[in-house]
Parts: C-alpha cells; structure tokens; sequence
C-alpha cells in the first residue's frame, strides 16, 4: 500500500489487518489508496462499491458509497486526500453491514474533513462520527468522554494516553486507533 503523507504505520497496519481479515473471511476487500478516481461516475472504484453488496461482503451499502463519494470529492476539492477501509466481520458494529468506514489522514486534515462531515454530513445519511477521542451524532455535539467501543482513553482522558507512549508502547498504539485519534469512524443510519 502506497504511504500517504501524514498517515502513520500503524494506521497502515490496521487496514492490512483488515484487508486480511475480510479475505480470510471470504469476502473482499473495499479499501482504496487515497488518489482513485472518485470523481467519475464510471471509475472502477466507484462501481464497485455500489455492485450488490449484499451478496459481496467486501462492499459498503449504497448509503454509505454515497456519503463516502461526497467526502472523498470533497477533500480533492479542499485539496488532501485519505485512504480508508469500510466493511470488514465485526458483528455488532456498523462495518459489518457496510455502514461505515473508517477515513485515515493526520489531524490537520482530520479536524478539517471532521468538521465539513458535521456540517454536510446529515445531507447523505451521516448518522454519526468518532475523531480524535470523541463521538457525535450528525444533529448533536461532542461528547468528549466517550471514544468508541473499546476506548479506555477518550479526548478528556488524552493526557493519560500520552504517558503510556513510554511506559507501554503496545498499548498505546492500540488505544490510539481504538479511540479514533488516527482515523475519522463515520456512518449511517440504514433506516433514515
């Protein structure tokens, strides 16, 4: 997978991790390098993405192809770009159904992309975001204590993190995806 600038390794590690384990799992994989062509309606990417999902489980929902479209035309126009991975076995979370993926870039453009998602986001079915430790409906605010599933260390406790950094590495890289602080979790709501 080609590095994009300012996404760290371990970011990178996450969506092989992903990618191998939607191939392990029969399906394939709807995980795309920044730089695609996600502007023409004819791109392979694109299509994809829209093909029967149901029945190819590497696909998102065509909910979720749309909002992902939108963002991603979105971010060429402002001039960045993200990778991201989208459905993936992970029962109970939105992933498994292909109602959400996970955008990956640095926090500069994080927090750019993550508010143009709460601004706009609503207008394609955006149900809900996670960034930077904290978790917010599309109509709502942030709620800084509350990271996602598995989070230990969401925004109000970041301080806390950063000491792990020295004290257990392993930890903190996985708190540090967990809690969304390299990667904007965004999905939709199938029934709006």
């Amino acid at each position: 997978m080609k590095r994009l600038s300012g996404m760290s390794r371990f970011a990178q590690f996450a969506i092989a991790v992903a990618a191998i384990g939607a191939l392990i799992a029969g399906g394939s994989v709807a995980a795309s390098a920044a730089g695609d062509s996600v502007a023409g309606e004819s791109s392979a990417a694109v299509a994809a993405c829209v093909k029967d999902w149901k029945k190819n489980p590497g696909q998102t929902s065509q909910k979720m192809c749309n909002l992902l479209k939108y963002t991603q035309a979105h971010a060429k126009s402002a001039g960045y770009s993200f990778s991201y991975g989208c459905r993936r076995k992970d029962p109970g979370s939105a992933h498994n159904t292909g109602d959400a993926c996970d955008l990956f870039l640095n926090k500069t453009n994080g927090d750019k992309l993550s508010g143009w998602l709460r601004t706009n986001g609503n207008n394609k079915g955006m149900a809900y975001e996670i960034w930077y430790g904290a978790f917010a409906y599309a109509d709502g605010g942030w709620n800084t204590s509350r990271g996602g599933g598995g989070c230990d260390y969401p925004r109000t406790k970041l301080a806390a993190l950063q000491k792990l950094k020295k004290t257990n590495p392993s930890k903190y890289k996985n708190q540090w995806t967990t809690c969304h602080y390299d990667h904007i979790h965004v999905s939709v709501d199938p029934n709006h």
